[in-house]
């Protein structure tokens, strides 16, 4: 895998968030620019936002070019934006939704996979800049990479 992180990782988390989320609620991702109104100027009901954190990677076995690995790790963050007004309740409901994306899931990406843990969260909601109420789903994972 080396240093192909952007393709083997972040392309299947992106696409699987993608394909399952986007029929019923708006979706963005970290560092991309996203207005929370609709085309009409009124503000959304729900939409998320995905974004993948990496943590330290570490040697797992030792041995010659193509028989060692290593392990990265991470996790993957669902922020998942309610209206104002609204109360928490429609939106703890809409993160249980959320919750099954990632919960314990194994990805194939070629010679590895990308294996998830269970997901933490919903916490209790807090509010954004904007008024938005926003919960956080917090799946860590693994990858074995072959060197």
């Amino acid at each position: 895998m080396g240093s192909a992180v952007a393709t083997t990782i972040r392309d299947p988390i992106e696409t699987h968030a993608r394909d399952q989320l986007t029929p019923w609620i708006p979706l963005t991702f970290d560092g991309v620019t996203f207005e929370p109104e609709d085309d009409s100027g009124a503000l959304r009901e729900f939409w998320a936002r995905l974004t993948i954190l990496y943590g330290d990677a570490f040697e797992s076995t030792m041995g010659d070019e193509g028989v060692g690995e290593n392990v990265l790790v991470g996790a993957v963050v669902v922020d998942l934006f309610g209206p104002p007004g609204h109360g928490k309740g429609p939106l703890i409901e809409k993160a249980d939704q959320v919750r099954d994306l990632f919960n314990r899931k194994t990805f194939d990406i070629g010679d590895t996979e990308i294996e998830f843990q269970p997901t933490s969260g919903p916490g209790e909601p807090r509010v954004d800049r904007e008024g938005y109420l926003v919960v956080s789903l917090r799946t860590p994972f693994e990858v074995q990479e072959i060197y």
